[in-house]
């Protein structure tokens, strides 16, 4: 899939679109009230994300979720910048 760069948004009932969210991607596993956050290259993400970390120690069910660790900046949009020096500052909204 090769991006291209237009000057009109490109529009069609006849597709599906996701969100871009520039995140890292992360693996939640768990289980019995125990849970790991990792990323695809298995670097925990605990302790750099305890936010997170402690939403999911809420869900009660077995499970793995794969998705997306965001930081939304004060427009409400993801900025990658933000999510990388989220440990120094801690002043934004996770996705």
């Amino acid at each position: 899939m090769l991006a291209k760069e237009t000057k009109e948004v490109f529009d069609d009932d006849d597709w599906l679109f996701e969100i871009k969210w520039d995140g890292y991607r992360a693996i939640a596993e768990i289980e019995n009230g125990h849970i790991r956050l990792y990323s695809r290259n298995g670097i925990t993400f605990e302790n750099s994300y305890p936010v997170v970390a402690r939403e999911l120690k809420k869900i009660k069910e077995k499970c793995v979720l794969d998705g997306e660790i965001v930081v939304l900046n004060d427009k409400g949009q993801p900025e990658f910048q933000l999510l990388q020096h989220y440990e120094d500052t801690h002043t934004h909204t996770y996705v």
